[in-house]
Order: C-alpha cells, then sequence, then structure tokens
C-alpha cells in the first residue's frame, strides 16, 4: 500500500513499490487521502472538483503502473479524513506501508515529526520509507537489519531475513555495544579490558537473532556484524550500501504515537537508503508466532 499525493516524494515511494512487486507479480494499492478539512474549507463545487480530481490522477497512475509493470496486480483508493486515521485501518502485518519522505537536508520538517513517524506506534504494518531522489538501481546491495535483543529487534529480523530472501541477497545482522562508564568499586579489575568481560554477552544477542533467521531460511547468507560504537553511526554506515535498512522500533513517546526510538529517529534523519521501521503494533502480531 502507497501513500500517493503527486508530490516527487510520494512517486519515488510508488516506483520503489512497483520495483518491489513485480518480479513474483505482486499487488499495489495506491492511496490518496482527501482531507475533510480541506473539502470543507471550498464551496461544494469546488470539493467535488477536487475529489474528482483526485479519483483521475489515482486513475492515471494506475494505469501507467499497468503499462510499466504488466505483471503487477493495482488498485486504487481514495480516503477522507485524517490521513492517520484512515492509514492505521488498513494496516496488517502481511502488507507493507510505504511513504516518500523529504530530503533532510531540504527546507521541509524533519521526518521525527512527519506522517511516517507518527503511524509507527499504532501500524500494524511494516513501514517502509523512501528517500528523496532514490536511484532506481539497487542490485547487487543487501539487507541490513539491526539487533538487540528486544522483542521489537526479533520481528524486525525476521522480516529482514524473509526479505533477504524474497530479494536473493546477503543478510547483514548488525549488533552495536558501547563501553560503560562504571566506577571501579563495582567491582571491574582496571587492568582488564571492557571487552573481556563486556564482549561476550553482546556476541550472545548477535548469535541468537543469527540462529533464528538461519532456521527460517537455512539456505540465506548471512553476515554477522559486531561493532563498538554508536548504533546509529554503525547502522547508517552499513545502510549507505545497502537496498535496505530494517529497524525495530518501540514508539514511545509522551503523547500517543507521535515519536520514534532515538536510533530509528537518528537513521531517518539522514535516509541513507530505504528504511523499514517495524513497531510495537507489528511487533504484538508477530513475536507470538515467532517464538
Amino acid at each position: 500500500m502507497v501513500a500517493w499525493d503527486g508530490t516527487p516524494e510520494s512517486q519515488g515511494a510508488l516506483d520503489w513499490a512497483v520495483l518491489r512487486e513485480a518480479p513474483g507479480g505482486g499487488t499495489v494499492v495506491i492511496v490518496r487521502i482527501v482531507n475533510d478539512a480541506l473539502l470543507e474549507a471550498v464551496e461544494s463545487d469546488a470539493a467535488e472538483d477536487l475529489a474528482a480530481v483526485a479519483q483521475r490522477e489515482l486513475a492515471e497512475q494506475a494505469e501507467n503502473v499497468a503499462i510499466d509493470a504488466p505483471a503487477v496486480h493495482v488498485g486504487t483508493e481514495i480516503m477522507r479524513g485524517d490521513p492517520i486515521e484512515q492509514l492505521l485501518q488498513f494496516t496488517n502485518p502481511a502488507t507493507l506501508l510505504v511513504l516518500g519522505t523529504h530530503d533532510p537536508a531540504s527546507s521541509q520538517p524533519r521526518f521525527a515529526w512527519s506522517l511516517g513517524a507518527r503511524l509507527i506506534t499504532d501500524s500494524r504494518s511494516p513501514l517502509v520509507i523512501i528517500p528523496a531522489g532514490l536511484s532506481r538501481n539497487l542490485a547487487g546491495r543487501g539487507v541490513v537489519v539491526g539487533v538487540d535483543g528486544s522483542p521489537e529487534s526479533v520481528a524486525a529480523t525476521a522480516f529482514a531475513g524473509s526479505e533477504a530472501e524474497r530479494m536473493r541477497c546477503q543478510l547483514t545482522v548488525v549488533h552495536t555495544w558501547r563501553e560503560p562508564v562504571i566506577d571501579d568499586a563495582f567491582g571491574r579489575n582496571p587492568a582488564e579490558p571492557s571487552e573481556a568481560w563486556l564482549e561476550p554477552s553482546h556476541h550472545l544477542i548477535l548469535d541468537e537473532a543469527v540462529a533464528a533467521v538461519q532456521a527460517a531460511q537455512p539456505s540465506l547468507v548471512i553476515v554477522p556484524l559486531l561493532q563498538q560504537g554508536r548504533a546509529s553511526h554503525v547502522l547508517e554506515e552499513r545502510g549507505r550500501t545497502a537496498a535496505l535498512l530494517v529497524l525495530g522500533s518501540r514508539g514511545y513517546g509522551p503523547v500517543r504515537g507521535p515519536l520514534m526510538g532515538s536510533v530509528s529517529t537518528a537513521i531517518l534523519g539522514s535516509m541513507p537508503c530505504p528504511v523499514v521501521v517495524t513497531g510495537p503494533s507489528y511487533t504484538a502480531d508477530r513475536v507470538p508466532v515467532l517464538t
């Protein structure tokens, strides 16, 4: 399902979705949301014209997809009302919700306060964010997923494994750690490097994540990566050469659904590649099945 509004960013999201679904003859539904507040602000005849224009534009997009990717089944949907409420009612674990986003360097609002950030807490679908100006040539690149042992990480890793298998590419599973500030009064031997007592526990988190994916996709090529450093920095660097970067988000915030975790927010502020964020509602659906 692609949220489309006629902007170049939403067109990029549609192009990505069509490219993803074409090899398997999948389905793409193009969604256009007409805000009731906008319709109420104009005369009734003008409101009818706006709705008619939206319908015509969707039909044109569907026709273009049918010409460019005849194997793809394409549908259209006009929704009226609040964009968040309308999109959420169509989300489910088996459907991707694909959005475009502005270039972080532009004068547009940053992603942390955009439509996608407000959707992720309650979306039962994985949320796919396509960066502005994305090159269509991502052939030969793999999938990268960040893991931390949380339930959200379990769901994200399972999705990443399935996606890498579908794309017939390598999966890189990344776990990062940082050296804590610990006073010697807590029992650490000052002469002993912190790696000696920290790394084994982090290796275990990574090994368990890799084992779970390998059990589900035995033929998948998986590259485990344990790296010391800030998670957002490491994942951003890996994402620059990836076809897809997958993150799990707890979606916590001071009010209902406005914020993602710091790592997700940082990555989506730079958008090194297409990014998938699986939120807590998706996790709640998937983790009982996976475990």
